[in-house]
């Protein structure tokens, strides 16, 4: 019992006995921006598929409220509110591919 466990913190201690095979990279990106460039361009394309579909949303509102006041007024403020996120996510993309390009160049 004890050389066992004596055995069993030898292995931990000194891992080259071990004898494990190498393990290949699962992430298959050797920098950064090889990494993160993949993930911002899925994010990016999600996020105006969004937009545009809360833009189509926005104008069946308001092509659905007969004149309503109020569902006109809640019919442009979805209109607005995704037009400014479909811009917010452009400038986004953008500023991403500018850090891309300025982290790249280091």
């Amino acid at each position: 019992m004890r050389y066992s466990r004596l055995l069993i913190l030898s292995l931990l201690l000194f891992p080259h006995f071990a004898l494990a095979a190498p393990y290949p990279n699962p992430i298959n990106c050797d920098n950064f921006t090889d990494c993160v460039t993949p993930l911002v361009n899925k994010a990016g394309q999600v996020a105006i598929i969004i937009a545009v579909v809360m833009i189509v949303i926005g104008g069946f509102m308001m092509v659905t409220a007969f004149g309503d006041p109020g569902k006109l007024q809640r019919a442009r403020a979805t209109l607005l509110w995704a037009v400014i996120g479909l811009i917010v996510i452009i400038a986004a993309y953008a500023l991403a591919l500018a850090f891309k390009e300025i982290i790249s160049g280091i």
